[in-house]
């Protein structure tokens, strides 16, 4: 039999698997969550093969997280996929184990513990494992599914707590696991700090620190850049959503399972990405299923798997699929669900908070993304023209209009954070000269005795103090 070319899987179950030898990304569901499309796009970012290039990132992001826990801290990293949080964490495991100290790392996925705990293995880490069928009570340093810890409404004895996903305990049952350990010094690890119904993180952490972005992993080798080609942008504008701010599953397959954009799922792989290992997103059980008969109906070795597939067959699909995989400069998104044209490129810089957000905020990114009508390339308003097929790009008046727009209001942010930082700047001495200035100004054009102070306030945010007068 051929070698498998096409897994379709549903929502965003890991790989787990030698993620790196994928080259193509079939996205069938659309979303309303950033940070779900960011980690489903993580899958197919490593570099193949792998770059043993200077990590020294981690080494900084480390001493960073040990700065904010020594302050009482509870941080929360931000690394893209691919950029090596687990083994960041596995590296203060070893060293906190050699002074004796334990180490908890919780995570979402048993194919994660699997793989962590592997990791951590081949480290020497000295670890125990929790998860359904399995409790090692052996050694203090733990791996741990947060399902089974919730389930069995667990408390880890760890002197550091490493939350792995960490976007997914802001609320619910994985919440109730950080209330019932806070008073254990933890570090949230995740790729994208952000949810689809708007809970900051700041709910779970008090300080964010930053990794290096998806782009400087990419300059660096560790990563490669993302290809798009957009054929449908389906109107998902009716779509309900549920609780958590995603679109209601149903409503979503009706959507997306219509037999012309399975069709063209189909279509677009062979004449763009033909026997390159590629991993199917799609909405359901049923549309998955969907997805593998056409496929199959074309001649294309296709398989589904799903959550309750058995680990060992999954292991058993992906190494299938990906053997002999060709080395890997860039990798394919063919993107079916219009995702990309509401959220841009995984690699474009965004800025983290931890603060609550509006879901319902017009997304930034449409406005520097565009679709070629030719070749359904997507590309940023940036080039001049298409960079696949070299068709035009001629802006129409309302993208002309809309990016005047965005450009003034970046250049007034760019302002007022010009002015923040002067009058930060700005001490007693500074403060006090600048109003005995304003003061002779005043005395020369015959302005109104206050105006002095009142122009001290409005340039430096502070009054004059009664000394100076």
């Amino acid at each position: 039999m051929s070698r498998i070319q096409v897994v379709s899987q549903v929502g965003i179950t890991s790989i787990g698997f030698d993620e790196a030898r994928l080259h193509v990304d079939i996205d069938m569901r659309p979303t309303d969550s950033e940070g779900d499309w960011l980690q489903r796009r993580g899958r197919c970012g490593r570099a193949y093969p792998a770059i043993n290039g200077n990590r020294d990132y981690q080494e900084t992001g480390i001493e960073a997280m040990r700065r904010e826990l020594a302050a009482k801290r509870n941080p929360v990293y931000v690394l893209g996929c691919g950029g090596g949080k687990s083994y960041m964490a596995g590296m203060v495991a070893a060293a906190a184990g050699a002074k004796g100290r334990s180490v908890g790392l919780l995570t979402v996925r048993r194919v994660l513990v699997d793989d962590i705990s592997n990791r951590f293995s081949a480290m020497g880490v000295q670890h125990g494992v929790i998860m359904a069928g399995r409790q090692d009570n052996e050694h203090r340093s733990k791996v741990a599914s947060a399902h089974t810890v919730a389930a069995r409404n667990l408390t880890l004895n760890v002197d550091v707590l490493f939350v792995d996903e960490g976007h997914q305990y802001v609320a619910g049952e994985f919440r109730a696991i950080l209330d019932r350990h806070a008073n254990i010094p933890r570090v949230i690890l995740t790729a994208t700090p952000i949810r689809a119904d708007g809970l900051g993180l700041g709910r779970i952490a008090d300080s964010i620190i930053l990794g290096p972005t998806t782009q400087e992993l990419i300059n660096r080798g560790f990563l490669v850049p993302t290809r798009i080609f957009c054929r449908h942008a389906p109107d998902v504008s009716q779509l309900r959503r549920n609780s958590s701010g995603e679109f209601n599953e149903r409503e979503n397959e009706e959507v997306m399972g219509r037999s012309e954009i399975v069709g063209d799922c189909v279509k677009e792989w062979l004449y763009r990405a033909r026997n390159l290992p590629t991993i199917v997103h799609a909405v359901s059980i049923k549309h998955s299923l969907a997805i593998v008969k056409r496929f199959q109906g074309a001649g294309v070795n296709a398989v589904h798997v799903d959550a309750d597939t058995p680990d060992d067959e999954r292991k058993r699909v992906f190494d299938d699929m990906c053997r002999d995989a060709p080395p890997k400069k860039h990798s394919l998104l063919i993107d079916l669900a219009g995702n990309s044209l509401r959220f841009g490129f995984p690699e474009d810089h965004r800025e983290w908070s931890l603060d609550d957000w509006d879901p319902t905020e017009p997304k930034p990114a449409a406005l520097a993304i565009r679709r070629c009508e030719q070749c359904w390339c997507v590309f940023r308003t940036t080039k001049p023209e298409c960079p696949q097929c070299g068709d035009p790009y001629v802006p129409t008046q309302r993208e002309i209009k809309e990016r005047k727009a965005e450009l003034v209001e970046r250049q007034r942010e760019a302002k007022d954070a010009a002015v923040e930082r002067w009058r930060k700047s700005q001490g007693d001495d500074e403060r006090r000269a600048r109003y005995m200035a304003l003061v002779e100004k005043a005395r020369t054009m015959g302005y109104k005795p206050n105006w002095a102070a009142v122009m001290l306030n409005k340039t430096t945010g502070h009054w004059p103090k009664k000394e100076w007068k």
